[in-house]
């Protein structure tokens, strides 16, 4: 069973982290990264922004493995082992906050084929290939990212499909299955 983050009796245990757990769990989500380093592993999914002056809600960045990882922890509920590597690492996991905190030491860089989210030791987390309008740069170096590392609830679409991973997205975070934090974008 996935922990459900509105559920007010999994709540005290969820805060409670096992350190041995959490050793184990950063150890999967390792094995899980080096079973799929190929390009095209992580879709990334820009969700559509606003583009008026006067909007400063951040855009927003969503790396979705193509498989998940998914590994039964000791206390019996099954979990994407990226995603609580990411919670271990100062992720937030994204539930029904309109938005997660800021994830210090956490950020997202572009590079010549994509975008990637680096987490606090520097070293890539997730990243895919996907080109990166302008736009969505502008609002990323004005206001910020929302970087986001989950499985989705559902088949994504193609490409282009906004409101329809929008969608995917809501559902994964009610679900438990996001993990995110605001953070700059960088060269």
């Amino acid at each position: 069973m996935v922990y459900d983050a509105s559920d007010p009796t999994a709540a005290p245990r969820a805060r409670q982290r096992d350190h041995v757990s959490d050793a184990w769990m950063l150890a999967e989500a390792e094995t899980a990264r080096r079973r799929t380093p190929e390009p095209g592993a992580v879709r990334v999914l820009l969700l559509p922004h606003r583009s008026e002056a006067v909007d400063r809600s951040p855009a927003v960045v969503w790396f979705a493995p193509g498989r998940p990882a998914m590994t039964e922890a000791l206390n019996g509920h099954v979990h994407e082992a990226q995603v609580e590597a990411a919670i271990v690492l100062g992720l937030a996991r994204w539930g029904h906050a309109a938005s997660p905190p800021p994830a210090p030491g956490w950020y997202a860089r572009r590079h010549a084929m994509g975008l990637a989210l680096h987490d606090p030791t520097g070293l890539p987390f997730a990243g895919g290939l996907i080109e990166v309008p302008v736009g969505w740069t502008t609002t990323a170096l004005v206001s910020g990212v929302i970087a986001a590392y989950g499985v989705p609830a559902g088949s994504l679409p193609p490409t282009g499909d906004g409101r329809r991973i929008a969608q995917l997205m809501s559902a994964a975070r009610r679900l438990g299955l996001i993990a995110a934090g605001r953070v700059p974008l960088r060269w």
